[in-house]
């Protein structure tokens, strides 16, 4: 059995919203953005990837952008094997924009008062739509049928992913619906995701495609994968909250999930403050990513510091 209290936060973000929700699927919800808070996100993350690729914006239309990224993704330094468009010192005033954007859009939603804690930094994922043995065959490939917990993050999380650029229907997420027994038996680390699809077993995928202009809130419990199908690259925001829970329950999460991704949650305040009266300062560079140069971190520890900025500074 699902927990009460996941359904009731799925509840409650259903009826704060001012029009009906596109689609939803219990713990999984698809909420249509309103089109001019897409169209600040969209530009804003294409100024991002435009500063990582260091090239002016000033494509004349989405396809002539995605087209360029296209041809120039494998010349990102700063991409993860996960497509993960780690910010650097050289864009992170784009970044610092980018994360405002979305902010603002999260504020809208009149939830704020029900999420304990965010995960910061955001993540801008750019995932190449060609399979890669190198990359998918990794014990916690996104390719392979997963729920999140199993990779250490917390069981009471809930995923927001927001695709803005690119090919939404061929380089896609598949979502599937949680057996019984994963609440009490599954929502834990293990040591990759095969041993995860062992104990898991097959379960029904739901009908559900990702569009671009929609935002998805996604159950820490919902098994989902990257589906590839020789398309092109996509573009995703995404970042992770954690819903309000008793202290019991809080405590019954921690006890099994990572204790270095709790690390990266912050109070939803502090969070909404980034990109607005604090700017987030990377030390790391680009230059050095280029030539190979990588600093390593424990992993609990934050690829930021803040600093205190007039609320005018990214006008």
């Amino acid at each position: 059995m699902i927990k009460q209290s996941r359904t009731d936060w799925f509840g409650d973000l259903k009826n704060a919203q001012s029009v009906a929700v596109s689609n939803e699927y219990g713990v999984l919800m698809e909420l249509r953005i309103d089109p001019a808070a897409y169209e600040m996100l969209k530009t804003a993350t294409a100024h991002y990837v435009t500063a990582c690729l260091e090239q002016p914006s000033g494509f004349g239309s989405d396809d002539q952008l995605m087209d360029f990224i296209e041809t120039h993704v494998d010349e990102l330094a700063n991409r993860t094997p996960n497509g993960i468009l780690i910010p650097k010192h050289e864009f992170e005033e784009e970044f610092n924009r980018l994360h405002r954007a979305l902010a603002s859009y999260i504020r809208t939603l009149g939830v704020d008062d029900s999420i304990y804690s965010v995960s910061s930094p955001i993540i801008v994922r750019m995932v190449k739509g060609e399979p890669d043995s190198t990359v998918d065959n990794r014990p916690y490939a996104s390719s392979k049928v997963h729920i999140d917990p199993w990779g250490g993050d917390p069981g009471d999380e809930v995923v927001v992913s927001i695709p803005v650029l690119g090919d939404i229907a061929r380089t896609t997420v598949e979502y599937f619906q949680p057996p019984n027994e994963l609440e009490t038996d599954l929502v834990r680390t293990m040591t990759d995701y095969e041993e995860g699809q062992q104990l898991m077993g097959d379960t029904e995928q739901l009908p559900l495609e990702q569009r671009l202009g929609y935002a998805y809130f996604i159950d820490a419990i919902i098994p989902h994968r990257t589906v590839k199908r020789g398309g092109q690259v996509r573009i995703t925001v995404e970042f992770r909250l954690r819903r309000q829970t008793t202290e019991e329950e809080k405590a019954a999460v921690e006890a099994v999930c990572d204790s270095g991704r709790l690390s990266h949650f912050i109070e939803i305040a502090d969070w909404h403050s980034l990109g607005t009266t604090k700017r987030m300062l990377f030390s790391d560079t680009n230059a050095d990513a280029k030539l190979g140069i990588f600093v390593e971190r424990p992993y609990n520890e934050f690829i930021y510091t803040t600093a205190d900025v007039p609320p005018s500074t990214f006008d």
